[in-house]
């Protein structure tokens, strides 16, 4: 039967094809994997920024903030102590209160004082002192660490797997 062809594919071209998708999905799964830890990376990074920002406008503008967090509504705040001795709410954009889009638990440790999860707070002072204070994010197997010694600027910890 001269001429006649049969139709498919060869070997080669079924393996080709295969290492290629195969491939393709590693590299997918190597871009888009874990992409709670680094959303949890993002969120200990804006807090420590926010919390070294509260300590340098506390003595800038020697007011008293105290930053909280509520559980049960998964966000934090600021908040600025007025004239009266009353807590009112931060002015400005770094001090919004900021909701967590996903569940995370949120661990405060501080010297000497027990961890309440519905009234957890740092102070900072206007003389540029805060609460020291052990702060840990945790969601699923990544937790993300933030620590200050009550005077030098708050620092990440190491980012931890459980």
């Amino acid at each position: 039967m001269k001429g006649s062809h049969a139709n498919g594919f060869t070997l080669i071209e079924v393996l080709v094809v295969i290492t290629i998708v195969g491939v393709m999905a590693g590299v997918a799964t190597f871009a888009f994997g874990n992409l709670d830890g680094r959303w949890l990376q993002s969120e200990a990074g804006r807090l420590r920024q926010v919390l070294n920002h509260a300590v340098d406008t506390a003595l800038m503008d020697q007011t008293n903030l105290k930053w909280t967090y509520q559980a049960e509504h998964k966000r934090y705040r600021f908040e600025i102590l007025d004239r009266e001795g009353e807590w009112q709410p931060a002015p400005g954009a770094a001090f919004e209160a900021h909701q967590f889009e996903r569940a995370v638990e949120v661990d405060l440790e501080q010297p000497g004082q027990p961890f309440d999860r519905d009234d957890a707070a740092l102070y900072f002072s206007a003389s540029g002192e805060y609460s020291p204070f052990r702060l840990a994010l945790k969601q699923g197997d990544n937790t993300w660490v933030l620590s200050g010694d009550g005077i030098n600027t708050v620092v990440p910890g190491e980012a931890a797997r459980q």
